[in-house]
């Protein structure tokens, strides 16, 4: 049946947050986001040198991008269009909202191998009153949704060709709707605990992250009210890093996925809403750095180290297998130069007495740098853990307005953005418009430029975060947007075959 009120079941399913007192980064409007970046294009194979960023023309520095705010989101609003950036010879695009660690231009000798989170910080703020960007303040608290019925999702499935996904159609419960809110994070930090070093502190640093809350809903309609449908939860998807999320090739390089739950599982908090379904809200404590979702406070486990990952085994030392195989070359190459200089010492001693004695001393401390070579390997990264708050040790909290919290859930506490009537989705400011849901009211399944269109032919398709140098895995890169929808069926069929 068709969905009478997309707006009314998104506002239904609000999640309350609990966040770490010691987060940096808060979901956030990613439309603002979009308008204050600029827009990179990458023109070459290799998409972590950045001679192939920009359009300065082949081997030329410094790099430029391709547009500068203002950046038009919308069409019709002011500026460069958000998804005009895809032209001949450009390989993808990329957003860049507060530049590089050490400064913002690409010259040369500049390093660029990192985002430069703490200017995010400063723009976004940390506190209520903060407000040294205000645009970019004003916009923290905030999420995109958006609703899948039968017919938009039938199609979708079809195009993957996956035999997984047709499985998890139909085990669906009849007139299903799934409700997605996309939470956007201006940036990520991510570090491998257990490692020292800034190698292993910035591992997973990355500006634009996208995270996903998916509740499937089964709808009824009862005897005596018509056609109207009513919709109740039936289970949830969380994105997080937990040891049995299941991942798509798009979610590898962050390593993370999705894990769905039934809802019956699910703390959650009811909400009257006169006249209409009562809300039911669910309880999620997000975690420190990484920004997964999890049903309980407290440190949790997270996937297993891949026995291929090199770079989390080498405490990030190595990010792919070739490094790690020149630096065992070294290494194998150092022990060499650790016998020559001892058989070299033994002949000045033979033979030159007590002379030979220091000119051979003096040649072993030359050699020194070298031998040093042949000591011990990198450390292997020790299991990772995500790190929720811990309870009734909360940080910020988001929840709906109208929700009120026990006292042992204290915390800094916001309410989602309210335009009036509950179910008014929208508003304006200096002439844009910002949306808490991604369709309208007129096309409540239709997505705006500054996303990729179902089908991918059209919109913003591009990474959220800047590129960044020597990173071949795409760990310290911006995130795409994905099908989250795909990753919701995979974690809920996973969920069903389960015993």
């Amino acid at each position: 049946m068709p969905i009478d009120d997309v707006a009314d079941l998104i506002r239904r399913f609000e999640p309350v947050l609990f966040f770490h007192p010691d987060e940096r980064f808060f979901p956030s409007d990613a439309k603002r986001y979009v308008e204050n970046s600029t827009i990179w294009t990458v023109e070459g194979a290799k998409a972590d040198d950045k001679i192939n960023w920009g359009g300065s023309g082949p081997g030329h520095f410094p790099r430029h991008p391709k547009f500068r705010p203002p950046i038009a989101a919308l069409a019709g609003e002011a500026g460069s269009p958000v998804d005009a950036a895809l032209g001949g010879g450009v390989v993808e695009s990329f957003l860049s909202f507060a530049g590089w660690d050490g400064g913002n231009v690409v010259i040369a000798d500049s390093t660029n191998a990192y985002a430069n989170l703490d200017a995010m910080v400063d723009r976004y703020g940390k506190d209520f009153a903060d407000g040294l960007d205000q645009p970019a303040a004003d916009s923290r608290f905030w999420y995109h949704a958006e609703v899948f019925d039968l017919p938009r999702l039938r199609p979708l499935v079809d195009a993957k060709a996956d035999q997984r996904l047709t499985e998890a159609m139909l085990a669906l419960p009849s007139d299903s709707a799934l409700v997605c809110y996309y939470l956007f994070f201006p940036g990520s930090d991510g570090e491998l605990e257990g490692c020292d070093g800034d190698t292993a502190k910035l591992f997973d640093n990355f500006a634009g992250q996208w995270t996903c809350i998916a509740v499937l809903l089964e709808g009824t309609t009862p005897p005596g009210v018509g056609q109207l449908t009513l919709y109740e939860p039936k289970w949830i998807g969380m994105t997080s890093r937990a040891p049995d999320v299941v991942t798509t090739p798009q979610t590898e390089a962050k390593r993370f996925g999705m894990i769905a739950s039934n809802w019956s599982l699910v703390p959650n908090i009811k909400r009257d809403r006169p006249g209409k379904s009562q809300g039911e809200h669910p309880l999620l404590f997000v975690a420190q750095q990484t920004h997964g979702y999890y049903l309980t406070a407290g440190a949790q486990p997270t996937l297993a180290l891949g026995p291929d990952d090199i770079a989390r085994s080498s405490c990030g030392q190595f990010e792919t297998l070739e490094d790690s195989n020149a630096a065992a070359n070294a290494v194998k190459a150092g022990h060499q130069v650790q016998q020559d200089k001892n058989s070299l010492f033994k002949w000045f001693l033979i033979f030159g007495g007590p002379l030979g004695f220091f000119i051979g001393f003096g040649y072993a401390g030359g050699m020194q740098g070298l031998a040093d070579l042949g000591g011990p390997g990198p450390a292997v990264a020790p299991p990772q853990f995500d790190h929720p708050p811990d309870a009734g040790s909360f940080g910020f909290v988001i929840r709906p307005e109208g929700i009120v919290l026990p006292p042992a859930q204290s915390g800094k506490k916001v309410t989602w953005p309210r335009f009036g009537a509950e179910t008014v989705m929208t508003t304006n400011i200096k002439a844009r418009e910002y949306s808490l849901m991604l369709g309208s009211t007129a096309s409540p399944f239709s997505r705006p430029p500054w996303l990729p269109s179902d089908d991918r032919m059209s919109g913003f398709s591009g990474r959220w975060g800047n590129r960044v140098t020597q990173d071949p895995q795409a760990r310290r890169a911006g995130m795409e947007f994905m099908d989250f929808w795909e990753l919701f069926l995979l974690a809920f069929r996973k969920a069903q075959s389960m015993p």
